[in-house]
């Protein structure tokens, strides 16, 4: 799997908090006796189309499917197969009212398709509908309780509801069935982490680095663990790690921006002097906003430029900032931004 780059999946959950990716997992049993449209439809690797190297691209699967479909020689099995193919390929396009639509069509066709079961849970918990997502994945579980990509699907709502002991116990299984699925591990050490338990955190988290060094996810989320602990040069390693694997990954860039500008306003702000450096403080606000232009980090760089002396420069961004925050309706902050600005009017920099 060396060298393939996942698309862009997942959660925002907060500012340097954890996105998770649930991959489901197509069979691509080859079907015996049906046209070519129908064994091109079936044959589509729904795993390989996430990381970017299936063998035909979304496009012509869903043009071989439809094809298939619509030529009434299928069996209702087969019928019910080739709409969940084509549901998978307009899933990973992102057109999830038409992804949900063939999986409709294939579970009423074929109710027990554990596949499809699966995967309407994915779009349900896409479209914020939880309780549809946990009843189509648990449904699917009862007909396939060693489904190892329905234990992890089940364990992320697990986790995102808070329920951890059960997300726990759902990751743990998942490893037990099989010991090598990084993503198994990657959402477990999610737990862990969320729990406190950093050293189990990591070790999740390396171990699924470990059997999938090319695991963008995996690196963002140890980056993220990294922050939390204030070890900033390692996350900020691993954000950019992650970025090189996956350039179309925006929550990264949104982390590392994040990130950068939680360090300049240490470096800015901060009442120990030891941790005060107001030129390194310009530098990280520059390069967070480079990535991130929004009144939050120019604020920053305003108490940075205060820190460096350059207090003209401070009025200047600190008026942009207040500007901006009204633009943004960010009324509740503009009385400290104001107070700020004073405080570099007379010459004085600003101290948590």
């Amino acid at each position: 799997m060396s060298g393939r780059k996942p698309k862009q999946q997942g959660v925002a959950m907060a500012k340097l908090v954890i996105a998770l990716v649930i991959f489901v997992t197509f069979s691509g049993a080859a079907l015996a006796g049906a046209d070519d449209d129908a064994e091109q439809c079936r044959s589509f690797n729904v795993e390989a189309a996430i990381y970017g190297d299936a063998a035909i691209s979304g496009d012509a699967v869903i043009q071989f499917c439809t094809k298939a479909i619509s030529s009434g020689e299928l069996s209702a099995e087969d019928l019910a197969i080739s709409y969940a193919k084509r549901g998978s390929a307009y899933n990973i396009k992102g057109n999830l009212d038409r992804a949900l639509a063939d999986f409709n069509s294939a579970i009423k066709l074929k109710p027990f398709l554990v596949e499809a079961l699966l995967y309407r849970g994915g779009v349900y918990f896409s479209q914020g509908k939880k309780h549809l997502a946990f009843s189509d994945i648990s449904q699917g579980l009862r007909l396939e309780p060693d489904n190892v990509e329905g234990l992890i699907a089940r364990g992320a709502l697990f986790m995102f509801d808070g329920n951890f002991d059960m997300a726990m116990s759902d990751f743990n299984e998942a490893i037990r069935l099989k010991p090598d699925e990084p993503q198994a591990f990657l959402n477990r050490g999610t737990v862990f982490l969320m729990r406190g338990d950093s050293d189990r955190a990591f070790a999740d988290f390396n171990m699924a680095i470990e059997l999938k060094p090319d695991f963008a996810e995996a690196y963002r989320n140890r980056g993220s663990a990294y922050a939390r602990l204030s070890q900033y040069d390692r996350a900020i390693a691993d954000f950019d790690t992650a970025l090189r694997l996956n350039p179309d990954y925006t929550q990264i860039y949104v982390d590392k921006a994040s990130l950068l500008n939680h360090m300049a306003w240490i470096r800015a702000t901060s009442s120990n002097a030891d941790e005060r450096d107001g030129e390194e403080a310009v530098r990280l606000a520059l390069e967070s906003i480079a990535i991130f232009n929004r009144a939050e980090t120019r604020d920053t760089l305003a108490a940075a430029y205060a820190e460096a002396g350059r207090f003209e420069d401070a009025v200047m961004e600190q008026e942009r900032v207040i500007e901006m925050m009204r633009a943004a309706g960010m009324n509740d902050d503009i009385a400290d931004a104001r107070n700020r600005l004073k405080l570099y009017r007379r010459g004085q920099p600003f101290r948590k």
